[in-house]
């Protein structure tokens, strides 16, 4: 059998796999002394209404077992949350963007300012030995920063290119609102946002967009067992 599609390693493939397992035992008549129930859930990169649906109706299970770990078993996942946060903005940036999904380290990010910060900007490229590029439009300064998409609960195997650049504007501007915005998510461990738990918890910024006199952020924190959401 081949699988040949999005996400046929997280996790298309355990889902079959867990098929498969269910189905030798059964051709096996392997007698059990439980009730074994495969579900599958269709919503997990966003609300996961799908399963909260399910469980109002079938009920909480004794057991459950999920196949997307590794070898040999993941006691204790770490829970999720996603936060969506909106507020005004009035300062000197026209527009500023950056990442592709809540849950994925920033693989880019972009800005436009009023004013001509071409040279500071292309020192703090270099001192900071980022990837990315500065010019002059009009009497604009455009940057653009390369970082390396990862998973967000994974930030060592990635560069987020949206704190890179709000380093730099936090460097070259007077502006009190990117810098609060820096200072919270500059650590991917939550510390700037005073919810660290070692290197357990992750806090990631993954999508900024700032447009039009307001500002919307999508953010990712996965926290480990014993922390509970409360507790955030």
């Amino acid at each position: 059998s081949y699988i040949r599609a999005r996400g046929s390693q997280d996790m298309k493939s355990g889902a079959w796999l867990s098929f498969l397992a269910l189905k030798t035992l059964k051709e096996q008549n392997i007698e059990l002394n439980k009730t074994f129930t495969l579900v599958y859930g269709t919503d997990e990169e966003r609300t996961m209404d799908d399963m909260r649906y399910y469980v109002s109706k079938a009920g909480y299970p004794a057991f459950a077992f999920t196949p997307d770990g590794q070898f040999p078993i993941t006691a204790g996942e770490k829970g999720a949350l996603m936060w969506i946060c909106r507020s005004a903005y009035c300062g000197s940036l026209i527009y500023l963007k950056g990442g592709v999904q809540p849950n994925v380290i920033s693989p880019y990010a972009e800005c436009e300012i009023k004013g001509n910060y071409v040279s500071l900007v292309l020192e703090k490229i270099s001192e900071y030995n980022y990837d990315g590029c500065c010019r002059l439009e009009g009497e604009n300064t455009f940057i653009s920063i390369n970082g390396k998409a990862g998973h967000a609960s994974r930030p060592e195997h990635g560069e987020n290119a949206s704190i890179y650049l709000l380093r730099i504007l936090n460097d070259i501007l007077d502006d009190r609102y990117l810098k609060e915005i820096y200072d919270t998510f500059y650590d991917a461990y939550g510390k700037g946002a005073d919810i660290s738990d070692g290197d357990r918890l992750t806090l990631n910024l993954g999508i900024i967009n700032i447009a039009d006199g307001s500002t919307e952020m999508f953010i990712d924190c996965r926290y480990p067992y014993g922390t509970g959401s409360d507790y955030l």
